[in-house]
């Protein structure tokens, strides 16, 4: 039990709780896929237990790449997403495309869910998103420089499309 890590407490502190599947020690997706599950129910379990102790837990953000690895996770977070904002949890999740999560693409319009596209972003996940990114079209998002993204963020007036210049990746620290 020594090696136990009590997520409430990391979650309460600020912590950052890092969590690796590699392929070469779990190397079916059966694995992964009840692994990413398993750590999202119990991030969720303890988002859920702080909610019950504060009124206004400390905000977390959950990062999760490659979604498309877990399908049975993507149900577990179809089934949060709704009530993750009370809990104060944001999943933030890396796609390369909406097609890649199928399930949550509703839940994902329901909830209010923010979206920055890089280059290398599908067609049809742009497509989906053209009365929204407006005066951006699809041309504009091809023409994007690098280390450029288009942002979609929904906030209390509605929507805000825009372009933000990210910083450049290090290549050695």
């Amino acid at each position: 039990m020594e090696d136990n890590v009590d997520f409430v407490d990391m979650l309460d502190q600020g912590k950052v709780i890092l969590i690796k599947i590699p392929e070469h020690t779990f190397p079916t997706k059966m694995h992964k896929n009840l692994l990413t599950t398993f750590f999202i129910q119990k991030v969720w379990i303890a988002c859920q237990i702080r909610g019950k102790f504060s009124e206004y837990p400390r905000r977390t953000h959950f990062f999760i790449d490659e979604l498309l690895q877990a399908p049975t996770a993507q149900l577990a977070i179809k089934d949060d997403l709704y009530q993750s904002r009370k809990f104060q949890l944001r999943f933030c999740l890396s796609v390369h495309g909406l097609a890649q999560c199928k399930p949550l693409i509703e839940p994902f319009e329901e909830c209010g869910m923010n979206y920055m596209m890089l280059t290398g972003t599908d067609k049809a996940s742009i497509d989906k998103f053209a009365k929204k990114i407006e005066p951006f079209t699809y041309t504009d998002f091809l023409k994007l420089d690098r280390y450029h993204s288009l942002n979609l963020i929904e906030y209390e007036n509605g929507t805000s499309c825009f372009v933000t210049k990210l910083p450049k990746a290090v290549t050695s620290l």
